[in-house]
């Protein structure tokens, strides 16, 4: 019985580090990111935390560009689903910023929003290769933009 036990976590371990690894043009990317990264966003505790865990998935949707692009890997259908993603996180993203702003805690909100800048800066030649620029980037504040209450600059 303990064999089987550690053959089943052994298997289970192999497919977990398969998903974690996925990429956009791979069979298992719906199960990484709808799957794996949702489960460790529900574990993630604290509105700074989590606004900046949206952060962390914008430049992960990023380098997933860029990395694919270098190797000539980025189709046109890729390219619109890694957009789509990257445009629902920044979206996310927006509205974990709103409700901090809302809540009175702009310091944790420019904390996350400086983690944000920096993917942006960052992982720049993803945005390129997604063909976003940063102009396009835009989530709805609630009464002022975002920019302005939290001091979040996109523009370079």
């Amino acid at each position: 019985m303990p064999l089987a036990i550690i053959i089943a976590l052994l298997l289970m371990g192999s497919v977990a580090v398969k998903v974690e690894n996925a990429r956009p043009n791979q069979t298992l990317y719906p199960v990484k990111i709808h799957i794996f990264e949702e489960l460790r966003s529900g574990i993630i505790f604290g509105a700074e935390s989590r606004a900046i865990a949206a952060a962390d998935r914008t430049g992960a949707r990023l380098v997933e560009a860029e990395e694919l692009r270098e190797r000539g890997e980025l189709t046109i259908d890729v390219r619109e689903r890694l957009k789509a993603e990257f445009t629902a996180h920044v979206k996310e993203f927006g509205n974990r910023i709103n409700a901090l702003t809302l809540e009175g805690n702009t310091g944790a909100a420019a904390r996350a929003g400086a983690v944000f800048e920096a993917h942006l800066r960052e992982y720049e030649r993803g945005l390129r290769a997604l063909d976003i620029t940063i102009k396009d980037i835009s989530f709805a504040a609630p009464e002022a933009s975002v920019s302005a209450a939290i001091g979040i600059r996109v523009g370079f």
